[in-house]
């Protein structure tokens, strides 16, 4: 069952760092919005395996440049 209020973020390790830190400011907005509205935010890196094991994973997923890999994609 999916958690609805998990957004989990898929993205390349230099910008998985900045966002993690606070330090982009699009991402940061937007998961402040997320946050407003009771949303967890997990960040992932946008790795093959990563990518693979994100369609076993609850919540909704953002990717970045890459195709989504779950209907809550």
């Amino acid at each position: 069952m999916s958690d609805p209020r998990l957004v989990r973020f898929y993205l390349y390790p230099d910008l998985k760092r900045r966002a993690e830190a606070g330090q982009h400011n699009f991402i940061n907005r937007f998961c402040g919005v997320l946050r407003d509205q009771g949303f967890d935010i997990r960040f992932h890196d946008d790795s093959l395996g990563e990518q693979i094991l994100s369609r076993g994973r609850s919540g909704h997923a953002v990717f970045l440049m890459t195709q989504p890999t779950t209907p809550q994609g």
